[in-house]
């Protein structure tokens, strides 16, 4: 089926780097693990560079995201669900940008650097 006039580029795009960034970071992970465990400095700083460019890359898909998905809510297409339930065109230009949207992003970034939550009855680390 053709719909004519969509824009689906933003969204390949978009799927694009969600892979990217997912990709990136499950390799500075184990980079990063594997430079902790590396027995000589030469294997160490060699994955330990591995692993900080891969989180360059990772923190660049995540800014990429970002700007994607504000340029297609400030441009109004509506063919994505995200944009459709969360902007609409009597929005003033100034209430584009939400709370909500910046809520979500600055809560899965921490999630990203701190980790996900604990539960409150876990033990403190010791």
């Amino acid at each position: 089926m053709d719909y004519t006039g969509e824009h689906l580029l933003p969204g390949k795009i978009g799927q694009l780097l969600i892979v990217t960034s997912f990709v990136a970071s499950m390799l500075a992970c184990f980079s990063y693990y594997k430079s902790f465990r590396a027995a000589n400095t030469d294997d160490q700083l060699s994955w330990k560079k591995l692993g900080r460019t891969a989180f360059i890359i990772d923190a660049l898909s995540v800014l990429g995201i970002f700007i994607l998905l504000f340029s297609l809510i400030a441009n109004h297409r509506y063919e994505y669900l995200y944009v459709f339930k969360n902007s609409g065109n009597d929005l003033e230009p100034k209430y584009i940008f939400t709370a909500r949207i910046l809520l979500r992003s600055a809560t899965q970034s921490w999630q990203r650097v701190r980790g996900p939550p604990r539960s409150a009855t876990a033990a403190p680390p010791s």
